[in-house]
């Protein structure tokens, strides 16, 4: 038997069998260019945020400007006038005449209203008769304040304007007319940045009567500078 001669062949290198994988390069113009543009979608969007914030706060300012810090008129008004010591000797022209008033002040403003002495004076026949100064004062934000005024007539002056007038208006119709004037000036500051003189004038023409020292009638005028 004859032995059956193989000849053997030598396996394949691995090498031979092994893939080869080509490196991915990235080309750097690429990221250069990918790169500019988040920056730029960055900038776009911070841009339109601060733009959307400034635009809320202007429109924040103007409301209120026109609202909250648009300075408004303080209003004044005579509450109430009582006479005291109301006394009209008939066969001698003698009056003694005290007027005591109650005048408000409403402030519809944000700020307090702060004023200066006012004045008040009271005339009889277009004469001034009697005049008073009251303390400086303040009215509250969206507040109401009240003062008591007191004026003492001067009787000479009473008697010197018009005697006769005044007998015929005590003996005649029994009232005894006359005209107060106040006027009070102050300034309204918002925040420390927004300041505004105001000047408050008020003219009553009130009529007492003379038996019972009740008010008949009264009618006030108003006005207000900015």
């Amino acid at each position: 038997m004859s032995d059956t001669y193989i000849e053997a062949k030598p396996l394949a290198p691995a090498a031979a069998f092994a893939t080869t994988v080509e490196p991915t390069h990235t080309n750097s113009t690429d990221l250069y260019y990918d790169g500019r543009r988040r920056r730029r979608r960055g900038c776009i969007k911070c841009c339109g945020c601060s733009l959307a914030v400034a635009t809320v706060v202007i429109l924040i300012i103007i409301i209120l400007a026109f609202t909250v810090f648009r300075v408004k008129e303080p209003k004044i008004t005579l509450n109430r006038v009582r006479i005291q010591g109301l006394d009209v000797n008939f066969s001698k022209p003698q009056v003694n005449l005290t007027l005591e008033a109650e005048v408000s002040i409403k402030n519809p403003n944000a700020a307090s209203f702060k004023f200066r002495n006012s004045t008040t004076s009271v005339s009889y026949d277009g004469v001034i008769v009697g005049e008073v100064q009251s303390p400086p004062g303040l009215a509250r934000a969206m507040k109401t304040l009240r003062m008591n005024i007191t004026v003492d007539v001067i009787v000479d002056n009473l008697l010197l304007s018009s005697p006769v007038s005044l007998l015929s208006d005590a003996l005649g119709s029994g009232s005894l007319p006359f005209d107060t004037f106040t006027k009070i000036s102050g300034r309204v500051r918002l925040i420390n940045v927004i300041k505004k003189h105001v000047v408050i004038t008020m003219n009553c023409s009130v009529t007492v009567n003379v038996k019972t020292s009740d008010v008949q009638e009264q009618q006030c005028i108003h006005h207000v500078s900015l």
